[in-house]
């Protein structure tokens, strides 16, 4: 018999059976709200919208179904139109500064790599400094007081700013004008992605029943470039230029006795840009690759 006061065996097991109980319903418990906390967050992954969605139709698996079918809008033509002008003298006087024999040299002499820091001749430097900050004034003007003219205002805007504010190494710094020119190469790319939406508003395939000869030869064309030019300057050229950049910084860090200078304004946008390229090309070669593939569905 047990003493008075004490539990009986009985109901010591039957507590002992109870708080097992217990732990197995909190670890059903926990278990459960993990396994919808991870399902949760992998379709927010899933559903998470891409930047290249604004010029590719992309479906529910995110494949890529082809250029992306453009709504009626009258200020985003307007504006499609603007950039298409704008941005040719401040690609064109940045091509006039650089000299491509180098190049030249060494794809077809083999002459050994130097920099790309003399291949940059300056002739029409402050000329190409002042046109650019024009553009993305103008450009930034117009994306603020209309804001319907892009998918994505917020991102052009902040985009612009960053820009801008980086416009002002070089005019301070001109030694660093290179960078600049360097870095504004994207700029071809960019002509190319508007002029092939702009040319294609209606998503047509090149060669399809319908398309002039004429124009699948010309959208044939936009397309190579605007890929060509993605994965050498977006891709290949702004990576190449980060440890540039990151070089520049440190040298000019120790000349002027501080590491908070202007110049760390270039790390950290060219960083940025680095990692969304290399996002946008993950998610362009993905749903590329998704399209090639047999649909899952029925």
């Amino acid at each position: 018999m047990s003493e008075p006061g004490s539990p009986s065996p009985r109901s010591v097991s039957q507590t002992v059976a109870d708080i097992s109980a217990m732990c197995g319903e909190g670890r059903d418990a926990v278990e459960g709200a993990w396994h919808e906390a991870t399902m949760y967050a992998e379709r927010s992954v899933c559903r998470a919208r891409s930047a290249i969605e604004d010029y590719f139709e992309i479906d529910k698996d995110f494949r890529m179904l082809g250029p992306k079918r453009e709504d009626p809008n009258l200020v985003r033509d307007v504006h499609d139109f603007f950039n298409l002008f704008a941005l040719i003298p401040v690609i064109v006087l940045n091509l006039v500064n650089w000299s491509f024999e180098s190049l030249w040299n060494i794809m077809f002499h083999g002459a050994a790599w130097t920099s790309l820091q003399e291949m940059w001749q300056g002739q029409v430097g402050g000329l190409f400094w002042y046109v650019s900050l024009a553009y993305f004034l103008l450009d930034l003007t117009f994306v603020v007081f209309l804001p319907t003219s892009v998918k994505s205002p917020s991102v052009i805007i902040v985009h612009h700013l960053v820009t801008i504010t980086c416009l002002l190494v070089p005019k301070v710094h001109p030694e660093y004008l290179w960078v600049m020119g360097a870095c504004m190469f994207v700029e071809l790319n960019t002509w190319f992605l508007i002029a092939r939406r702009s040319c294609n508003k209606r998503a047509e395939k090149p060669f399809a029943t319908g398309v002039s000869f004429a124009k699948s030869c010309r959208m044939l064309t936009i397309s190579l470039c605007f890929y060509s030019s993605w994965f050498i300057i977006r891709l290949a050229l702004n990576a190449f230029l980060l440890p540039e950049i990151f070089r520049l910084w440190m040298a000019h860090s120790q000349r002027c006795g501080s590491m908070f200078n202007l110049t760390l304004i270039s790390v950290f946008s060219q960083l940025a840009l680095v990692i969304l390229n290399t996002k946008w090309t993950i998610d362009l070669v993905r749903s590329k690759l998704k399209s090639k593939s047999p649909s899952k569905g029925l």
